[in-house]
C-alpha cells in the first residue's frame, strides 16, 4: 500500500524537465524554439539539462507562452518549479 501511494504521488518538476516535456508535447525542436526566441539552441539545451534558467525579456516570455500554448501564470509557475505531474 505504501509503495502504491508513493508511486502515484504527484512529482514536482524542475523548469527544465517541465519545459522539455511541454516542448515534446508540442512537437517542437530545440532549434524551433531557439529561432523564435532568437537565442542559441545550446541555450535551450542548457535549460532542459538544468545548467541555466531562462533569462527572457518580456517579448520572449510572451512568445514562449504562445509556442508552448500555456498561460503567463503557468509559465511563471514553471519558472518557480511549482508544477507537478501525476504518473
Amino acid at each position: 500500500m505504501l509503495l502504491t501511494s508513493v508511486l502515484s504521488a504527484p512529482m514536482q518538476l524542475k523548469f527544465g524537465e517541465w519545459f522539455s516535456l511541454r516542448r515534446h508535447q508540442k512537437r517542437l525542436s530545440q532549434g524551433d524554439v531557439a529561432r523564435v526566441l532568437k537565442i542559441k539552441p545550446q541555450t535551450i539545451s542548457n535549460w532542459e539539462n538544468g545548467k541555466t534558467i531562462p533569462n527572457l525579456d518580456p517579448d520572449q516570455f510572451f512568445k514562449l507562452c504562445g509556442l508552448l500554448e500555456v498561460t503567463v501564470e503557468e509559465l511563471a509557475r514553471a519558472f518557480r518549479g511549482e508544477l507537478e505531474i501525476n504518473d
